[in-house]
């Protein structure tokens, strides 16, 4: 594996991370429950912070598990906590958006874009003999889009349910303290796994 600047570091700092991350999405958590109705400014300065982080926690917990640093629940963790702070806005975006015209218009571009690519690579000698290239970027849009429309509404309607429901104030609430009290644990050379398993069997790949 190619040497990563500053891996130790990075691999050192998973603790305070986890605190750090898990103290501003329990504020960011507080803040959106004392203004359910309307978006404030510390709300929407917390939730930028928090979504630049977040899509910095998936390269951290991808180091830690090629280094098997920290175990895999530590490292679960900064993945549920990324999609919180990262699907969560873009999902109470999505929600103001008409799925339709968002499915509609990503599959224009997808599939203008690919009928594009594959004119273009129709050999010039071959054009006379299938009708022109007019007719065949059309129906390559068409076949394109309807599939690219199928998709897109899928995947939107995945990403808006999963942000919604890890994106809830209560969810981030109870995430935000699980991280705190993982990270100052670990900290400690314990885990919260530690007291988990003496009430319920884990599995040995989680430990």
């Amino acid at each position: 594996m190619a040497d990563i600047p500053y891996l130790p570091e990075i691999v050192a700092s998973v603790p305070w991370l986890l605190i750090v991350v898990g103290v501003l999405a329990f504020i960011y958590a507080i803040v959106r429950w004392k203004t359910p109705k309307e978006t404030s400014g510390p709300e929407v300065a917390l939730g930028v912070i928090g979504f630049i982080i977040g899509l910095v926690l998936p390269i951290v917990a991808a180091i830690c598990f090629l280094n098997g640093a920290w175990g895999i629940f530590t490292l679960f963790l900064l993945i549920l906590l990324s999609e919180a702070l990262v699907l969560g806005p873009i999902a109470r975006i999505m929600k103001k958006v008409p799925a339709l015209a968002t499915a509609a218009i990503g599959a224009s571009g997808v599939a203008y874009i690919v009928a594009v690519l594959v004119v273009g690579l129709i050999p010039s000698w071959l054009v006379p003999y299938i009708g022109g290239t007019m007719w065949i970027m059309i129906g390559i849009f068409i076949v394109i889009a309807i599939f690219s429309f199928m998709i897109i509404l899928f995947a939107r309607g995945i990403i808006e349910f999963t942000g919604l429901v890890l994106g809830a104030w209560p969810i981030m609430i109870i995430l935000g303290v699980i991280c705190i009290a993982q990270g100052v644990l670990l900290l400690a050379h314990m885990s919260l796994l530690q007291f988990i398993e003496g009430a319920v069997a884990l599995p040995p790949w989680l430990t």
